[in-house]
């Protein structure tokens, strides 16, 4: 009988990425993701289908090169928030490409996935 393989809370597999990432010395260039459209601020939506679904997918149930979001809990949301900000792993950084208030609404977005 095999063991039951443990489930990761998003955070844990965040902080996991990244650390493998970072040890295995992963240095893979930051793609950039600037969906800022000219008519000003973008809601959650378009953010999340922008800069995250080709990833992640488009409901966030993970892809080939990003993990489920559909785990993502409400506890979770400053590490969500700094995941989005400063990147984690191949994950790029948006602090350049989006506002405080865009991640907010974005890290909403993805607790929600659900």
């Amino acid at each position: 009988m095999h063991p039951r393989p443990a489930i990761l809370s998003l955070g844990a597999k965040l902080l996991l990425t990244g650390t493998l990432l970072a040890a295995c010395g992963d240095s893979s260039p930051a793609i950039a993701h600037s969906t800022t459209p000219a008519g000003g601020p973008r809601d959650a939506a378009q953010l999340f289908e922008g800069a995250c679904a080709s990833c992640h997918g488009p409901t966030g149930e993970g892809g080939l090169s990003g993990v489920s979001l559909r785990e993502a809990t409400a506890a979770e949301r400053q590490l969500i928030f700094d995941a989005i900000r400063h990147g984690v792993g191949a994950m790029p950084a948006s602090s350049d490409d989006m506002s405080d208030e865009e991640i907010d609404a974005l890290v909403e977005y993805v607790v929600g996935l659900r």
